[in-house]
């Protein structure tokens, strides 16, 4: 989620056209978009997890573990 967060924020500097013409072709680009992907994904694989290991498995989650996993 942290990472996800944080290309969140700094797309915000994305939207500004002074700093976008600066940051154009740059390794900032890059890395906002990474840590958009890489979030975006690991978060994708966790819930994935999280919903189907259950199913697979045929047990379900112990209470308190699932609420701490979802934290």
């Amino acid at each position: 989620v942290w990472m996800f967060m944080m290309g969140g924020f700094s797309g915000i500097m994305h939207s500004s056209a002074p700093a976008d013409a600066q940051q154009q072709d740059s390794y900032f680009v890059i890395a906002h978009f990474h840590y958009v992907a890489i979030g975006g994904i690991f978060l994708a694989v966790v819930s994935g997890i999280y919903f189907w290991l259950p199913k697979i498995l045929g047990k379900m989650w112990k209470g308190n573990l699932s609420i701490w996993v979802a934290v």
